[in-house]
């Protein structure tokens, strides 16, 4: 006796969501975001000379101080300029590649323009705050993002159906090819601008061929 297969429906956004208990989720992520304490700095010994027994090493001490200040929080904010610069080209390749992991989820059974279905995903993102939460912990719950991609993706399949309808594709390429007749007849010279174009002779003899035709 052949084996019956059953086929599983996929499951809906709303589905997801509540498997997965997203506002949950966002609020546990929320806490795990939060820094870490810092544990406070080792203080070094520093002597100062004095300022009444030894007023000439004390203004030397306070102008190297100064110095050493300036070039101190010169170097510091060089170095956060560029650690600020390094991380924002890391997250925003990182955000690149996942944005079209998630497209090519989307689009393993659609097989639409790419570029449609990123528009698509970032549409889903502004207009449902849980969709959104999933994206933004991707790292962190991969498999409810994934699952989240694959219900959207159901949604999708309706929205898309229409440009694999190959009537619609006829249709709409029988309507381009008559425009493009209407234009080309449409930019054809009359007969009366192509006499006026030519001199006296061509025009007379021209003439001629058009009397012996009646």
């Amino acid at each position: 006796m052949a084996e019956e297969t059953v086929s599983q429906e996929q499951p809906k956004l709303e589905d997801v969501y509540r498997k997965f208990d997203v506002d949950g989720m966002a609020a546990q992520f929320a806490q795990t975001q939060q820094p870490a304490p810092q544990p406070p700095p080792q203080q070094e010994t520093v002597v100062v000379p004095d300022p009444v027994t030894d007023p000439s090493e004390f203004r030397k001490f306070v102008g190297q101080d100064h110095q050493n200040r300036q070039a101190l929080r010169q170097t510091l904010q060089t170095v956060e300029q560029k650690l600020n610069a390094f991380q924002n080209q890391q997250a925003q390749e990182k955000e690149e590649a996942d944005i079209k992991r998630a497209v090519e989820i989307v689009n393993a059974d659609l097989k639409v323009d790419p570029d449609m279905v990123e528009v698509a995903l970032g549409a889903k993102a502004r207009k449902d705050p849980k969709f959104l939460k999933l994206y933004q912990m991707r790292d962190q719950k991969p498999d409810a993002w994934n699952a989240a991609l694959k219900a959207y993706a159901s949604e999708l399949e309706g929205k898309f159906a229409m440009r694999a309808d190959p009537q619609l594709v006829e249709n709409q390429r029988a309507m381009k090819k008559a425009q493009e007749q209407r234009a080309i007849g449409a930019n054809q010279p009359s007969k009366t601008d192509e006499l006026g174009k030519l001199s006296m002779n061509e025009l007379d003899r021209e003439l001629d061929k058009i009397k012996g035709m009646f």
